[in-house]
């Protein structure tokens, strides 16, 4: 163990290193989500494209067209998401159900044409799949325990989303703005969730971040070679991964948990950023 005050890297910090994060004197909203996703969802949107769809069918099978499908399918599940987010923030939702609604929406989107081809087998790129897209989603939310984490990182990732997509050896347009639609949503975003946080993200606003970011990772054709098409996704969301394997570990190996669902309900000071702060950084420079 550190000396008195710090912490020690092996599971929860002490109670002499825990740094309260948000005790505002004013209360602060927890729906700065909805500010992101309207947003996102609009730039995304374009009028004209919809100059020839005149009935609901029509829209449905405008929406099911190669190079819209997957478009449609991220805004949707991800609104999904961000509505269970909305019910989280107001009556706190047992983590389970959560994690079983995010499994579900992946499944949903999957239909999509949004889905992981790595292996020949179906079932093998469903399963990595799901399990991509929940954890990148939880581990971003998880991240969202002091102002401006979640949201700066995600923007970090759009925008080297924006620059691999674009500088590909086969540019992907679409995917790029896609990116700077995301980039620009959280920036703005951003100048009002630095601390003192004006406005909190909330888990609907993580829950989104985290599933669009996911979901943007993983569709970029980014190479031929199977192994750097994985590595390239889990290096742009690097931060969050990083963050909860590191805490899901150490609460492990001292016994913080001893089951999967203890893992999935347990919530601790013991992030990253806390371990920085019970160092003595302060919250910008963690950030």
């Amino acid at each position: 163990m550190l000396a008195h005050g710090a912490l020690t890297l092996q599971g929860e910090l002490p109670a002499t290193a825990r740094i309260p994060l948000r005790e505002p004197k004013n209360p602060v909203s927890f729906l700065g989500g909805v500010a992101v996703v309207t947003a996102f969802t609009v730039s995304v949107r374009y009028p004209k494209d919809f100059s020839g769809v005149d009935s609901w069918q029509g829209f449905i099978d405008y929406m099911m067209n190669p190079g819209q499908r997957e478009l449609f399918g991220i805004v949707f599940c991800g609104l999904v998401v961000f509505i269970l987010g909305l019910f989280d923030d107001y009556i706190h939702l047992n983590a389970i159900f959560k994690l079983a609604v995010i499994l579900a929406c992946t499944l949903i989107l999957h239909h999509f044409g949004v889905i992981i081809t790595l292996f020949e087998l179906k079932w093998l790129n469903l399963l990595i799949t799901v399990l991509w897209i929940a954890g990148v989603t939880s581990a971003t939310n998880s991240l969202d325990h002091v102002d401006g984490a979640t949201a700066g990182t995600t923007a970090i990732t759009a925008f080297f989303t924006f620059l691999f997509a674009w500088y590909a050896p086969e540019p992907q347009r679409w995917l790029s703005f896609v990116s700077v639609a995301l980039l620009g949503a959280t920036l703005g975003f951003l100048q009002f969730n630095f601390h003192p946080a004006k406005i909190y993200l909330g888990d609907n606003g993580a829950f989104f971040l985290g599933y669009v970011m996911s979901a943007m990772a993983m569709l970029g054709g980014w190479s031929q070679d199977p192994v750097k098409a994985l590595l390239t996704p889990a290096l742009l969301t690097i931060t969050p991964v990083y963050d909860i394997i590191l805490s899901t570990v150490l609460r492990y190996k001292n016994g913080v948990v001893r089951t999967f669902p203890e893992a999935i309900l347990y919530c601790g000071r013991d992030h990253t950023t806390h371990r920085m702060m019970a160092h003595g950084l302060s919250k910008h420079v963690a950030v």
